[in-house]
């Protein structure tokens, strides 16, 4: 067997560097870097234009994955941000088990935008892993991606999964809630220029109670007799009178009509003219006068910020049909991507926009680099450069070198915000170069001089950069501990350390754990401690207020002090079970401030757990469905009811929920009867 393998493996050298190029053409590019490259020395030779190509939003291999980013050091140079990113793209990639050892690597709380990137990319399976874990998760935001990129399944399935919430108090929030994010979904696909995808939906929106099953899915949908009868039958629908016998489908007709005018807006955005004028016919038969997009004001601005070839096509049918055109409703910065920016904005009166759309709208063309269009609206409207200050910073913060130079030539001032802007995202190139003699004409060398100091240094700490740190130290500029926290914020262990070897104060009271454990970043958080980064009574205080247990589990194996009741104070104040029952478990109080406070966040189910963990029910700001739901489940124990002010004011409630009180809770209420009439 032993022989078999070698003979397998030295198979390779037996080809020619030609067709193994060939080979490789037809394999995906990461498994031509990770895996094919690495097979012998005359294929890394070969394939050695391949090293470090690797797109992380696509799939690689198990084996390269693991062995790469499970490596300590793989994630000591990384940022916060950086690993979080690295999740959000191997959601991207579809690779659950890549995305498993990611999770275990980062040591960082997961964000909603992985879910929200799986769904994107229509990887179903990754995202019911990711729901059966209970990982943050927006749903409402996934389905709009989904739609938005034509994946039906994730739509769908998501669609059922609205009502998973685990608060019971807005559980039937969530039942009406399936509607609006169906609703939002056909919005979604109709901006993304799906129309066959948005038709398909709105008719199951409106026709069907329940969601087609998963065998049915394909033959319900793609076909393309489908599609006409979906719309025959909306054509139908919309020709009802609204007294129509069938009261039902008078209702129907009203919920499609209450929301047509964001349709047609997402149309004109998303549909070709076509398209869009098919949708316009469908939604005048439902009217009596041809002035359906005259009362849409949003719908011309959204054609001009349509990404389809034919915009301006639309544009000039939309004014044929008396449709009513407003330059401030058009979101002008989405326009500055476009290469046809000039075009669409040649006949734009820069003088009636508010002040702030026009700040946006340069701000925008400054970070995209359109330096052609800021030197049209420049030499258009010379008034500007007064009237929108600080663009030069903008540039600066953005490392646009070449932007910064042209506004300066036009006439735009530096200001020390370019200096620190520059700083904290870490562009070392501007910097420089406000030092150089060609900047001098425009008192760079000034400026900077006048930004000098420890809050500039604290933003350059938010850059996570080395060589920007050591740029300001020899230009004079002294740090603070503010300077350390901030660089703790950023989560960037390696530069957290090259921080403390040089000096660069902590502080005594431990903020640099807090900033990390609000984060959800444990990776600092541990480094922070190998540093030897102080902390005292209140670090543990402040972190169980913003933080999961797993962080106060940490601190209290570590020996930190835990202080006095605000910790599970703050902890009931945000509803974290597993906090308070840590909180518990070392003794801290809990009493009647901690269920007041968890009262706040109107969440019945927290405030059962409380009571069932013993703990004492206060006179608390009820609200009308938490008062319900206490009713409900309020312990038999006398010493500890509601008072009977808090039942009364339960009854008094009867006309807008459902209430059914305990003989005990009635009794002592001195109500009867406390079901609504």
């Amino acid at each position: 067997m032993a022989g078999r393998a070698r003979q397998q493996l030295s198979f390779w050298h037996l080809l020619s560097a030609e067709l193994l190029e060939v080979i490789a053409s037809f394999l995906p590019r990461n498994i031509v870097a990770c895996t094919l490259r690495l097979v012998n020395k005359d294929l890394a030779k070969i394939f050695q234009g391949w090293r470090g190509v690797n797109k992380l939003s696509e799939p690689t291999p198990h084996h390269f994955f693991t062995w790469y980013w499970s490596r300590p050091e793989a994630m000591h140079h990384l940022t916060l941000k950086q690993r979080q990113q690295l999740l959000i793209l191997t959601a991207r990639s579809g690779s659950l088990e890549n995305l498993q050892a990611a999770i275990m690597a980062a040591g960082c709380c997961l964000v909603e935008d992985i879910f929200t990137a799986a769904a994107k990319c229509g990887h179903l399976e990754m995202c019911q892993w990711l729901a059966a874990k209970d990982y943050p998760r927006n749903v409402v935001d996934a389905a709009d991606e989904a739609a938005r990129q034509g994946h039906l399944e994730i739509v769908l399935w998501l669609a059922k999964q609205a009502d998973i919430s685990r608060r019971v108090h807005v559980a039937a929030w969530m039942g009406a809630a399936s509607y609006s994010q169906r609703k939002g979904a056909v919005e979604t696909a109709a901006w993304a220029g799906h129309d066959d995808i948005a038709l398909w939906l709105l008719t199951r929106m409106l026709f069907q109670q329940n969601e087609p099953h998963d065998d049915d899915l394909h033959d319900d949908y793609g076909s393309d007799d489908d599609s006409n009868d979906d719309e025959h039958e909306i054509e139908h629908l919309m020709s009802l009178e609204v007294g129509y016998a069938d009261a039902q489908q008078a209702s129907k007709r009203y919920k499609l009509l209450r929301f047509h005018k964001k349709i047609l807006e997402a149309a004109a955005c998303g549909f070709e003219l076509e398209a869009l004028q098919r949708v316009h016919q469908t939604f005048l038969r439902a009217q009596s006068s041809h002035n359906v997009l005259k009362f849409n004001l949003h719908v011309i601005p959204r054609s001009l910020e349509s990404p389809t070839s034919d915009w301006s096509e639309k544009v000039a049918w939309l004014l044929q049909e008396d449709c009513e055109f407003r330059q401030d409703w058009v979101a002008w910065n989405a326009v500055v991507h476009y290469d046809d920016a000039i075009k669409r904005v040649e006949d734009l009166a820069l003088e009636s926009l508010a002040n702030y759309r026009i700040a946006d709208f340069l701000k925008t063309a400054v970070c995209e680099g359109n330096l052609s269009l800021l030197e049209y609206l420049r030499d258009v409207s010379p008034w500007l450069v007064s009237e929108v200050p600080g663009l030069a910073a903008v540039a600066a913060e953005a490392g646009r070198l070449d932007i910064l130079r042209k506004l300066l030539v036009m006439g735009w001032r530096l200001e020390p915000a370019a200096v620190s802007g520059a700083a904290q995202e870490g562009h070392l190139d501007v910097l420089k170069w406000l030092l150089s003699p060609e900047a001098q004409q425009f008192d760079g060398g000034a400026v900077v001089r006048q930004a000098m100091g420890p809050c500039l240094a604290a933003r350059a700490a938010k850059s996570g950069k080395v060589e920007i740190m050591e740029w300001l130290g020899q230009q004079g500029c002294v740090w603070d501990k503010e300077a350390f926290k901030a660089a703790a914020g950023i989560g960037k262990p390696a530069f957290l350390e090259w921080m403390a070897a040089h000096g660069c104060p902590m502080g005594l009271t431990g903020e640099p754990y807090v900033v990390a454990a609000s984060s959800g970043d444990m990776l600092t958080f541990q480094c922070l401690k190998r540093l030897g980064c102080p902390w005292d009574r209140g670090t543990f205080q402040a972190t169980a207020g913003l933080a999961s247990p797993v962080f106060l589990e940490w601190l209290l194996a570590k020996g930190c002090a835990t202080g006095d009741r605000k910790g599970p104070l703050k902890a009931g104040g945000r509803g974290d079970m597993l906090s308070v029952q840590c909180l518990k478990q070392v003794g801290c109080p809990r009493d009647k401030e901690i269920f007041n406070a968890a009262a706040g966040l109107g969440d019945p189910e927290f405030l059962e757990w409380l009571v069932a963990q013993g703990c004492s029910m206060g006179l608390a700001h009820w609200t009308r469905p938490l008062a319900a739901h206490v009713s409900v489940w309020v312990s038999p124990n006398p010493d500890e009811l509601v008072c009977k002010a808090t039942l009364a004011s339960l009854h008094r409630f009867h006309r807008h929920v459902t209430l059914v009180c305990s003989p005990l809770a009635r009794h002592h209420s001195g109500t009867e009867g406390c079901e609504p009439s």
